[in-house]
């Protein structure tokens, strides 16, 4: 936007030069700037609101996915483990008696 008002500044100054119209070029070159680096700091603060979202998020993904695993995992042990009971139940020694 601010490039193609220059641009545009540039062939209206080309055609009609003088010492004002000058200023007004200058005037209109800092305000785009300001505006580009005002723009450029709200990009980057967003950008590392979103990084950080991002990380967070991510890590209370895998936090759940770890969970979920461990959960899994847990409940796959127990059903051997039962099983295997089932199977071998385990002996009383010989020397203890009831």
């Amino acid at each position: 936007m601010c490039t193609k008002q220059v641009n545009q500044r540039l062939v209206w100054i080309s055609s009609t030069w003088t010492p004002r119209s000058s200023m007004e070029l200058k005037f209109d070159v800092l305000s785009c700037q300001a505006y580009k680096l005002t723009k450029a700091r709200y990009t980057l603060s967003n950008e590392a609101i979103s990084e950080f979202h991002r990380k967070t998020v991510a890590r209370s993904m895998s936090e759940k996915l770890m969970d979920l695993y461990r959960s899994d995992m847990e409940k796959k042990l127990r059903k051997q483990d039962s099983k295997e009971l089932k199977q071998n139940p385990p002996r009383v020694p010989s020397f203890i008696t009831v």
